[in-house]
């Protein structure tokens, strides 16, 4: 993941094509997000996020084939 024109909110300007709408619901979001964080400060992660004293882990014997890797891409005819 690359993150660029990281910037703070209060310094943000929407352009005239903006959506205020999908704007509002994004911020409605996260301060909704912020708010189940403090309150199960130790019992919510994001995505695989690692939580502190988990026990279990995913279970990774199900993947798929990783066709990105040079070890996984498909040779025809040889």
């Amino acid at each position: 993941m690359i993150l660029t024109c990281i910037e703070s909110k209060s310094r943000y300007v929407p352009d005239l094509l903006a959506d205020y709408e999908a704007i509002q619901r994004n911020d409605n979001l996260q301060t909704a997000l912020e708010q189940m964080n403090e309150k199960f400060s130790k019992k919510l992660a994001i995505g695989p996020c690692l939580l502190k004293d988990r026990k279990w882990s995913m279970s990774r014997g199900k993947l798929t084939q990783n066709y990105f890797s040079w070890d996984g891409l498909l040779t025809v005819g040889d």
